[in-house]
Order: C-alpha cells, then structure tokens, then sequence
C-alpha cells in the first residue's frame, strides 16, 4: 500500500508587490486586496459608418434564428458556408422542441479589432433566460465584386 505524501497548507496569503505587473497581452486579475488595474482595451478609429447597425440587425437576426422564429435560410448571405452548414446541423439537433417564441437583444458590444473584422459580443433574452451569443464579422468580396461583412464565427451558451 502506498502513503500519500503529505502537502504544506499556507495559510497566509502570498505578499502582493507591484513588481507583479501584468505581460504585455494580459489582464489582471481582481484579487482580493489589491488595487483593481483597468486596462483599456485596445480600440480602432477605423469604424465605417453605420457598421454597428448593420452587426446589430445581423445579431438581432442571429437571435431570431437560434430561437426559432426565422428561417436559417434569412441570414444565409451573411454567413460563410462552414458557420451555416454548423449552425444548420445544431438547430437540427433541437428541432421539434416545442413553438418557437420570440427572443430580443439585451445588450450588443461591437469591437474593431483589425481593419475588415468586428467582433460582436450580446446577450439575448429567449424564454425567460439570458444567454450570451459572440459572432466574428469579416469583410469578404462576394462574386460580383460587392464587400459585404460575412459571419466567419458563431458561439452562444
């Protein structure tokens, strides 16, 4: 039989020095006791006019797909065939669950974080609960030469 090795316990907390900066890249943590840092995050003036309407009413769209009130083929345009062909088979996977009620936007939070892609972070409001949705926005030249943003990127919980 084997003895576990028995493990020191501190029970005082670690002294807290400023030498503990963050690396550049990183956001530190809000400890208990220590001062919270803000760190701005990184912001682009590159914003084209009316870019946040457009993710809004894509997001909004988005929303009403996921809980059932449109049709996926609505927002097909939008969306790169690898994103609609999994967000396809994911609502398919739910399907029969019932009448699909209406959802809403809470909240949106648009970010630039290179020219040509957006990332859009919301949260909706479907059946009395809240759950967070992020889509990556990229700009794509479609086959007639028009840009158009293009969902590259879909996660919700």
């Amino acid at each position: 039989m084997r003895t576990a090795t028995s493990l020191v316990v501190r029970t005082t907390p670690f002294p807290h020095t400023q030498s503990d900066a963050p690396a550049p890249g990183q956001y530190p943590l809000p400890l208990r006791g220590v001062p919270a840092a803000t760190v701005e995050p990184p912001r682009s003036s590159a914003t084209p006019a009316g870019t946040a309407q457009q993710a809004i009413r894509f997001t909004q769209a988005l929303v009403e797909v996921l809980s059932g009130g449109r049709p996926l083929r609505q927002v097909a345009s939008w969306m790169a065939p690898d994103v609609y062909d999994g967000l396809q088979r994911r609502l398919a996977l739910g399907a029969g669950r019932g009448p699909a009620t209406r959802a809403r936007l809470a909240s949106v939070h648009t970010a630039v974080v290179e020219p040509g892609v957006l990332e859009v972070a919301a949260r909706m409001v479907h059946a009395q609960r809240s759950r967070a949705v992020a889509v990556r926005l990229e700009h794509h030249t479609d086959r007639r030469g028009v840009r158009q943003w293009r969902c590259t990127a879909l996660s919700w919980a």
